[in-house]
């Protein structure tokens, strides 16, 4: 996993200059050689695994992200990035579709502080914040799940089969006026993973 540090100590951020580069770069005539695999980027859900704590089930997960290097440039220049966990649990049945029992949505803000030359992790759903040294140790800790609640026991029925499944997405209605319409017609801002499945039984 690459990441791309800018080491200058000027101030960054969303500029309109940066906002129209980024601009150019998405409408890069589409008879180009085709890029490289990671070119664009892509998000691995690499393991995950739910256990029992206290009758509440936790769920733990290793994401690979791969940042496109024009989603690391607007990083490097102050522009906020947020990503989703999309995670469900669905009920087993054999002659319907799987009943989904739970959705969440757990959402992260990877971000660049130009004063202290920080990047920050922050759970947006707890408020709970990293601050971190370089972007490939951010990108590392992002991708960290530890711990999440899932859903209580007692709500889960004996005997029925259930499966987890989750997801990550970068959320880009979340980006600044200036980026995001240019960002839905660009493969390099449109990483969303596929889905990891993975048993639960109670």
């Amino acid at each position: 996993m690459r990441a791309y540090a800018n080491t200058s100590r000027r101030p960054r951020r969303v500029s309109v200059a940066f906002a129209l580069t980024a601009g150019l770069w998405f409408a890069a005539p589409a008879a180009q050689a085709e890029p490289a695999r990671s070119a664009n980027g892509q998000f691995v859900v690499q393991s995950g695994s739910v256990r029992l704590v206290d009758d509440v089930y936790l769920l733990d997960a290793l994401i690979d992200y791969q940042f496109s290097k024009l989603v690391l440039d607007a990083l490097e220049h102050g522009v906020p990035l947020v990503i989703e966990l999309q995670i469900e649990l669905l009920r087993q049945r054999d002659l319907l579709w799987d009943a989904r029992q739970a959705r969440l949505s757990q959402r992260y803000q990877l971000s660049y502080h130009v004063l202290t030359e920080q990047y920050l992790v922050k759970n947006l759903n707890s408020a709970v914040q990293q601050s971190l040294t370089n972007a490939e140790v951010a990108i590392k800790a992002l991708g960290q799940v530890e711990s999440l609640p899932l859903i209580d026991k007692r709500l889960l029925e004996d005997g029925e089969t259930y499966v987890v499944r989750l997801r990550p997405r970068l959320d880009i209605d979340e980006l600044p006026t200036p980026i995001r319409l240019p960002a839905y017609f660009s493969a390099q801002w449109r990483l969303t993973g596929e889905w990891m499945v993975w048993p639960l039984q109670p």
